[in-house]
């Protein structure tokens, strides 16, 4: 069994190695009325590195990126006439993620003066990102207080300004900026892990476990949003906790075949190999030419079964 567990650890080095560094986005640009908008600028930025790209959307609204690397990722959509919008996304490597807006046109929606507004807090809060994307974490935060002090409704802004009170040491400020995130746009869900963190560390325990509640809420509705706080939690080494996230994916959508493949790996770091092939088995079954069946295949070869 020790050389069994050793051939396949050896087989998850190679497989680390051998497998594609990128993630791959599909995204899907709507107008109010809910119908495809083409022409939309869609780009890519990598927090974490000077990387970006960009594509335009088709006559379906559609664009994708194949190739992206893993991270915090910042997607800004333009278009003439429409208000720019901003996406943060933690993309892991590897993955494949559907990412879907809905532009506001500001011919429509506003007046003269108020569309300026609008411009001016978004060019400020597109400065603040790329500030903060080169490490200059003063600058973006002043930046994001101007775009602020032009729209305080501007969610990722506010989303923004709690990151970078989190850095400064400010858990309170923090809480308070990522928990108005929240309030003006609830698809912000992803910041939920991190408001909870900066309440309790500002002492505000009552307010943590009100928004614990949130989040268990939201996961138990939302299981794509309960997925991405399981990689979350993968990547952070805390496999205990991404077992409980996946097992509610998966009683959720008993379909979800990433979630099933991420249960399956759990179980083979913690050597339960008859579930670690049950779940990767069924990964296979699921969708045999999904683009998790080839790895489930090569670790089932691995643990010395054949994928039927």
């Amino acid at each position: 069994m020790i050389e069994k567990i050793s051939r396949v650890f050896v087989i998850l080095a190679a497989f680390s190695l051998m497998a594609a560094n990128f993630g791959r986005v599909n995204v899907r640009v709507l107008g109010e009325d809910g119908k495809p908008l083409k022409g939309v600028k869609v780009t890519a930025i990598a927090s974490a590195s000077q990387f970006s790209d960009d594509v335009t959307s088709d006559r379906k609204g559609r664009a994708q990126f194949l190739a992206l690397p893993g991270g915090e990722m910042v997607f800004r959509f333009e278009k003439e006439g429409f208000q720019i919008l901003e996406k943060n996304l933690l993309l892991r490597v590897g993955s494949s993620e559907n990412l879907a807006v809905t532009l506001v046109d500001l011919g429509d929606a506003v007046t003269n003066v108020e569309a300026e507004r609008l411009h001016a807090a978004t060019a400020l809060y597109n400065e603040a990102v790329a500030a903060y994307n080169s490490g200059e974490m003063d600058g973006a935060l002043g930046k994001t207080e101007a775009a602020l002090d032009k729209n305080d409704k501007l969610a990722p802004a506010h989303a923004l300004r709690g990151r970078l009170l989190d850095r400064q040491g400010d858990p309170a400020g923090a809480a308070d900026a990522y928990a108005r995130a929240y309030a003006l746009d609830d698809s912000q869900a992803v910041l939920l892990p991190d408001l909870i963190a900066a309440l309790q560390k500002a002492g505000r325990g009552e307010e943590a476990s009100a928004y614990r509640a949130k989040m268990t809420e939201r996961q138990a509705a939302d299981p794509k949003l309960a997925f991405k706080l399981a990689l979350m939690k993968i990547d952070e080494g805390d496999d205990g906790a991404a077992l409980e996230l996946l097992g509610s994916v998966i009683s959720a959508d008993p379909k979800h075949g990433a979630a099933i493949f991420e249960r399956g790996m759990i179980y083979l770091r913690r050597e339960d190999m008859d579930r670690a092939r049950q779940d990767l088995q069924a990964c296979i079954d699921l969708a045999p030419e999904g683009e998790r069946a080839e790895d489930a295949r090569a670790m089932l070869a691995a643990l010395g079964a054949s994928p039927s």
